[in-house]
């Protein structure tokens, strides 16, 4: 279940790099704004992965390198935005 779970956060990780799409059947409320924060957020998070003060750790998340509080909060909530877009994606597929 672990690995199978990796996986799928693995490939939406990558299908949200690269094409900024998720395998949802449904978009709730709580998913849809999630996704307009991370949409909001993706310049910024962009330019500090370009500085180096953070990048992807190997669960799919953010992790922070460097910087200081803002870059802390940035990474906070990009996150929390991913996990309840994960959380969704493996509810929604069983």
């Amino acid at each position: 279940m672990k690995t199978w779970l990796a996986m799928m956060v693995l490939l939406g990780l990558a299908a949200t790099c690269w094409a900024g799409t998720y395998d949802l059947m449904e978009t709730t409320p709580a998913v849809q704004q999630a996704l307009n924060n991370r949409q909001a957020r993706y310049t910024e998070l962009a330019r500090q992965k370009t500085a180096g003060t953070v990048g992807e750790d190997n669960q799919g998340h953010v992790a922070q390198f460097g910087g200081g509080s803002d870059v802390a909060a940035l990474v906070a909530e990009e996150n929390a935005d991913r996990d309840v877009i994960y959380r969704a994606i493996v509810e929604q597929n069983g």
